[in-house]
């Protein structure tokens, strides 16, 4: 059972006619023009660049993670990134070395002190629960209310 409302098939997105967030299903036009969020028997024009679907995840704290979040990791300001989905690369512990690819939810880490620019803690890492709490990832913004959260140093 989630922990909330949302799961892993629910979308959000920022609504046109102002600004706010709208949660439900994804739905996009037959000529893919126009891009909805239906919440209910209700359907939200959204900016398709805002949409982002759930993880099915949650932060530390309860909270639901979508594409586009920001997460703090160990409770470090400086220890941010953005939950992406996609192909990343799979590394080898050992030699660091990227040894395949893999296609799924991941985080893409900020660059936001030197310590942060150093191997290995500038590499994309798969989400998944157990990182989530060995790190104690938390959401703190995402990527388009919090654009300054994204800026590297």
């Amino acid at each position: 059972m989630a922990k909330n409302k949302f799961d892993r098939h629910t979308s959000r997105g920022k609504q046109l006619y102002d600004g706010e967030w709208a949660y439900g299903y994804f739905i996009a036009s037959g000529n893919d023009k126009a891009h909805f969020i239906r919440s209910g028997d209700w359907p939200h024009q959204v900016d398709p660049a805002t949409i982002g679907q759930c993880t099915g995840l949650f932060d530390c704290k309860g909270s639901a993670i979508f594409e586009g979040d920001i997460i703090q990791c160990n409770e470090d300001p400086k220890d941010l990134s953005e939950v992406r989905f996609g192909e990343f690369k799979v590394r080898c512990i050992e030699t660091e070395e990227a040894i395949d690819h893999a296609v799924g939810w991941f985080i893409k880490p900020i660059a936001t002190d030197a310590f942060s620019r150093l191997a290995p803690f500038y590499y994309e890492m798969p989400l998944n629960s157990h990182h989530i709490g060995y790190c104690k990832m938390e959401v703190i913004g995402n990527a388009h209310d919090n654009p300054e959260l994204l800026q590297e140093v």
